[in-house]
């Protein structure tokens, strides 16, 4: 088994900067300094954003929105991996949460945790998704038994926002919005 680790670590070393982004996004995993806590995760993904000069919405240590730690002051790291999936498209035509909610239910779609959710967009951001202006993804999580949206949004003037919202079952996406879907409870 040793010999097996020793092979995938050094496969992985090979690989240019642009193929282990790559990698990482595929398998859901993250080469990160140690990550303890939430804000060590936020931290990560400020230190991301800086390094592709971003600049920040939020004018604080994270660059993130306070009321990421201020609503979970207790979220756990998860040692599980990111769940795999897939972002859906608001229609241009519009889409109720309540409706995106209701289709998550219905065909076994999973919340994954804050802490995974942090994790999927800071791939997302390493894997150059938000170089693009006017990108908008949302991740519906659950942390505490509640679920809320993590959302992570490039404006049109360049600056980037990772943010949390409680859920408007009345309120209504429209494309380019995207919604992260996920049937697998890793």
């Amino acid at each position: 088994m040793t010999t097996i680790i020793k092979e995938l670590v050094d496969s992985y070393n090979s690989l240019t900067e642009e193929g282990r982004v790559s990698f990482k996004n595929q398998v859901g995993l993250m080469d990160i300094p140690k990550i303890l806590t939430v804000h060590d995760r936020l931290m990560y993904f400020g230190n991301v954003a800086r390094g592709k000069n971003f600049p920040l919405y939020y004018n604080n240590e994270t660059g993130t929105d306070p009321d990421i730690k201020a609503w979970h002051p207790n979220a756990k790291i998860s040692i599980l991996p990111i769940p795999k999936g897939s972002y859906q498209m608001a229609p241009k035509e519009g889409k109720k949460e309540k409706e995106f909610l209701a289709e998550a239910e219905a065909n076994g779609l999973v919340f994954p945790s804050l802490d995974l959710s942090i994790q999927k967009h800071t791939i997302d951001l390493e894997a150059g998704v938000f170089d693009k202006l006017e990108t908008y993804r949302c991740i519906f999580y659950k942390e505490d038994g509640v679920v809320r949206k993590l959302w992570c949004r490039r404006y049109s003037d360049g600056g980037l926002c990772l943010y949390v919202r409680e859920l408007y079952p009345g309120c209504v996406h429209y494309a380019p919005r995207e919604f992260f879907c996920s049937n697998n409870e890793n």
